[in-house]
């Protein structure tokens, strides 16, 4: 994601094991995808790790309001195909890098003066008569 202009990541690393059956996928994404990322990318410093006996991660290094060395995230690639790879890559370079706000519940409108007509209620504005004729139906029924 972009802030004025900039993307807000500035760095992706790509660290796996060179003999897990988990890192197959990000094998195969370093040897099919990373080189045309890369060129898509290029302010984008990518780097690969290799990290024997380590489940794949990919980590990227986000900048802060002062573009300034900010937050880093980590997701973890265990198992997946080389395209699920790309989409984790996809992901992390879309990311703003900032913690997630929590959403506050809009609060119930107070008001001091209430309505004239009466508060809402469920089937206010069906028709009056049918109204009518259900409640008779219900009485009628007792």
């Amino acid at each position: 994601m972009s802030i004025n202009g900039v993307r807000q990541v500035y760095r992706l690393q790509v660290a796996f094991c060179p003999s897990s059956p988990t890192s197959k996928g990000t094998r195969n994404f370093i040897r099919f995808y990373l080189r045309d990322l890369a060129e898509r990318n290029p302010t984008l410093q990518l780097d690969v790790r290799i990290t024997p006996r380590r489940a794949p991660v990919l980590r990227a290094w986000y900048y802060n309001e002062h573009h300034t060395q900010g937050r880093r995230q980590k997701l973890s690639v265990k198992g997946r195909d080389a395209e699920g790879v790309a989409d984790g890559f996809y992901q992390l370079r879309n990311r703003a890098g900032r913690k997630l706000d929590e959403f506050e519940m809009w609060p119930q409108p107070v008001t001091t003066s209430p309505s004239v007509q009466g508060p809402w209620r469920p089937g206010m504005w069906t028709d009056k008569e049918a109204r009518t004729r259900a409640l008779h139906q219900v009485h009628k029924s007792q």
